[in-house]
């Protein structure tokens, strides 16, 4: 099993635009945990920065992913999509779903491989490169309390998006190390 970074396809797309500022107050302060029981129906619009082709899965704000209905039936049927959440947004009177995982998995980053810079007092300030654990994950989605803005896939989610040709999402392959002997002799 692989894991990958989830990352914006880099190719000229509208991208969601929401103007209502609870709304967009709630997914930077939530995003990640659960909000179904917080969410109202949300109308957005397309904004043309670059482009103008409308993607299967288009960012919100640069990092939140959104399929498309057809997308989401596709995804429904064939993958786990457990710890997955996926909040309804009309965009310009089409259905949308922001997809947020909600799973959150502990201790599965190899903090001693992985390029990480700290702020002063300890705490990350942003990985550059991540490595991880070799670990069983049975979600498609996930994200890890260490980086809570990234989110990362398993190789199911990234191959039938890959085999399905879906454009807007893209995937960097992350590195599984093992804990070294050693290092687990002197932790």
């Amino acid at each position: 099993m692989s894991i990958f970074l989830v990352k914006k396809q880099d190719i000229d797309c509208v991208e969601p635009l929401i103007e209502d500022e609870d709304v967009l107050s709630l997914l930077e302060e939530y995003f990640g945990t659960q909000l179904s029981n917080k969410w109202k129906e949300v109308e957005a619009k397309w904004h043309q920065e670059r482009g103008d082709l409308i993607c299967d899965f288009p960012f919100l704000l640069g990092t939140i992913p959104l399929c498309s209905l057809k997308v989401y039936h596709k995804l429904q049927e064939k993958l786990n999509l457990e710890g997955i959440e996926f909040l309804p947004i009309k965009i310009e009177n089409k259905l949308y779903y922001i997809m947020n995982p909600c799973l959150s998995i502990k201790g599965i980053l190899n903090k001693k491989k992985s390029k990480i810079d700290y702020f002063s007092n300890g705490e990350i300030m942003w990985v550059s490169k991540y490595v991880f654990y070799p670990n069983e994950i049975g979600a498609s989605m996930f994200k890890i309390p260490e980086m809570y803005t990234s989110i990362f896939v398993t190789t199911s989610f990234a191959e039938f998006i890959k085999e399905n040709h879906f454009i807007g999402i893209d995937f960097e392959p992350c590195e599984i190390k093992k804990e070294s002997i050693l290092s687990r002799i002197f932790k």
